[in-house]
């Protein structure tokens, strides 16, 4: 996306199932990254830094996506609140969030 763009749900039925496929979403996140984290540790401990390092830098990789998607935000990790995309962070923020200036907003 080139500009700004707020994703609004008014009907509390809408808004549930948004929160449930985020927190699908999220949980599908979690349990990649305890599998990750027990083939690092496997692998750490085997004495495989190189192939451990691969690991590592793909759990990092799958939650600062998980960061920056539409799932959470990336300030304060709601899931539950409306979200606004800034092109400048490439990244979503909870209008509240945006609101306080816990980030800075580009005009």
């Amino acid at each position: 996306m080139k500009r700004k763009k707020v994703i609004r749900i008014k009907d509390p039925y809408l808004r549930k199932i948004r929160y449930n496929l985020r927190m699908l979403i999220i949980k599908a996140v979690e349990v990649k990254n305890s599998q990750l984290r027990k083939e690092f540790s496997r692998l750490y401990k085997m004495g495989n830094k190189e192939e451990a390092h691969k690991v590592n830098k793909e759990i990092q990789k799958n939650t600062s996506d998980l960061g920056r998607s539409i799932c959470v935000c990336e300030v304060c990790g709601t899931a539950k609140e409306d979200l606004l995309y800034i092109p400048k962070y490439k990244s979503w923020f909870c209008v509240a969030c945006a609101k306080l200036d816990r980030i800075s907003v580009p005009q």
